[in-house]
């Protein structure tokens, strides 16, 4: 509670939050769970199920951006000046493909998805099955892989994060890839890929 106190007594003085300046101090998370995430204080784990699809305005590829716009959007890009890039981003592809010096090609690809589903597991699952069937659409290998995150830090407890990662781990290890890093953002959609 000490660490609380000069946390939220420092918040008041600058008049919003510590740890996010868009927040007043003291924030609605505050006010509704008398959570304080600036003082390293954490929601507590769900009692019940979460409803992930409830987080987000669009569910799954429906979140995705219109194919018309994005192709409008994408002609003005330059193309790529490398002769080993072999599919690049115009090509409106489901992965790029780079030639390596061996000869051996590089497929690579990134989805990123609001869930479809409510279980935080299997959500984790779902967008890394999406990430990895461009590769094979692409007649790829999966190999390696990293892991993109966007998660509302504020309103949901961080185990349902820990459930949507695992999900994707497994799900690529039962592709025979391996998860080597990745990117993570607090962000009010989530987002997995």
């Amino acid at each position: 509670m000490d660490q609380r106190k000069r946390v939220m007594q420092r918040s008041m003085k600058l008049g919003h939050c510590v740890c996010d300046p868009k927040q007043p101090c003291p924030c609605d998370l505050f006010k509704t769970h008398n959570v304080c995430l600036c003082a390293g204080e954490r929601l507590d784990e769900p009692t019940g199920p979460v409803a992930l699809t409830r987080l987000v305005e669009k569910a799954g590829c429906a979140s995705k951006i219109d194919q018309a716009f994005l192709k409008e959007v994408l002609k003005d890009l330059p193309e790529p000046v490398d002769p080993r890039v072999l599919i690049g981003s115009t090509a409106g592809d489901d992965a790029g493909v780079y030639e390596l010096p061996n000869g051996t090609c590089l497929v690579q690809t990134v989805d990123v998805f609001t869930p479809s589903v409510d279980d935080p597991y299997v959500f984790g699952q779902v967008a890394a099955a999406n990430s990895v069937s461009d590769i094979y659409a692409m007649g790829g290998t999966p190999l390696t892989a990293l892991s993109i995150i966007g998660f509302p830090v504020r309103q949901v407890p961080d185990a349902v994060m820990t459930r949507i990662l695992c999900g994707g781990i497994d799900k690529m290890q039962e592709a025979g890839a391996a998860v080597i890093g990745g990117h993570s953002i607090n962000d009010s959609q989530l987002k997995d890929g």
